[in-house]
């Protein structure tokens, strides 16, 4: 019995995926937080990542799975009854249904934790996003996407260790919150992936559930963090994504890569922290708007020089009028 998709299949997803979250027009990426974390970031030369179980909408991963539920209900209407792959389109229904209702239920005891995100954004001024950091008062660094993507990829490739005991993925894309843009991808991602599922149903006709989940679940949980509901659109979200990938030692230790935790006003957040050797692609730091603090663009542009970072613009925001940018 074949025990994964192929990389064949495996591939034409990434290449779906690709397109429909990853602009080439996007050339910088924001990342909003407090002048504490610019700090750190800077001195340490480090940027953390955070669990995924600890994000702002800590059920987006069922957004992900309704999805599915969703786009094989609409597939299975679409075609004549007792068809090709109408049985599997039924069975992924109630597949899916019994992994939202498990999803749930485990979320407090390490389920799915093996991915870390770093969150941006594709704007750089937003009063939501003001609002959200340091009552207000927080900062916006502009990164170069491009260069932090290669810098990232170079620190988590293991390809030359030959001690390394686990695999680790580093992937990219921008969030996805429109219904009618994440049923796309995902009935892309069906449609891809249903030739290889039926073959495992007609291999061994027992194993159906377990199939599924060996074919599809696995490669869905990988970009499932595209999946956002409507209401986090002003977030307008691009993510790194550093993914530890099952069944290797979860305490195995990573040069270049430390966990651990971090404290807010109200939780502990489990992180990785990711050292680079070189300084960040940062091209500026915004301010912002309601950061009265006079002594703020002094302090900051004296940390850049410090370390090394020249001709770094530092920009503080003016007010706007609008609700969402």
């Amino acid at each position: 019995m074949i025990n994964s998709l192929s990389k064949k299949v495996i591939q034409q997803i990434e290449q779906e995926v690709q397109l429909e979250t990853n602009n080439e027009e996007i050339h910088n990426v924001y990342h909003f937080t407090s002048v504490s974390a610019l700090h750190s970031i800077i001195e340490n030369n480090s940027i953390r990542l955070t669990d995924c179980t600890f994000m702002n909408d800590r059920y987006e991963y069922i957004e992900c799975l309704k999805m599915v539920i969703s786009t094989a209900k609409e597939m299975l209407k679409e075609r004549e009854p007792n068809t090709k792959y109408n049985e599997i389109l039924i069975e992924m229904q109630e597949y899916y249904n019994e992994r939202v209702k498990e999803y749930i239920s485990n979320l407090n005891d390490g389920w799915y934790r093996s991915f870390y995100i770093l969150s941006m954004s594709t704007i750089s001024d937003s009063i939501p996003m003001w609002n959200y950091y340091s009552n207000s008062s927080g900062i916006c660094i502009e990164f170069d996407k491009a260069e932090l993507y290669d810098m990232f990829s170079k620190k988590v490739d293991l390809s030359n260790n030959p001690k390394a005991m686990r695999e680790v993925n580093i992937r990219q894309f921008r969030c996805l919150y429109d219904e009618s843009s994440k049923k796309k991808l995902i009935r892309k991602m069906i449609e891809i992936s249903l030739p290889e599922i039926a073959e495992s149903y007609s291999v061994d006709e027992q194993k159906k559930r377990s199939g599924l989940y060996v074919y599809f679940s696995n490669t869905i949980r990988n970009f499932s963090h595209i999946f956002k509901r409507a209401e986090f659109i002003y977030e307008n979200e691009y993510r790194f994504v550093i993914d530890f990938c099952k069944n290797t030692n979860p305490k195995e230790k990573l040069e270049h890569i430390d966990k651990g935790f971090y404290s807010t006003p109200d939780t502990i957040r489990s992180c990785i922290t990711v050292k680079f050797d070189k300084n960040l692609p940062i091209r500026a730091i915004y301010i912002s708007p309601t950061n009265i603090n006079e002594t703020v663009v002094r302090g900051i542009k004296l940390l850049l020089e410090y370390y090394g970072y020249d001709d770094i613009k530092i920009e503080k925001k003016q007010m706007s009028l609008r609700a969402n940018y």
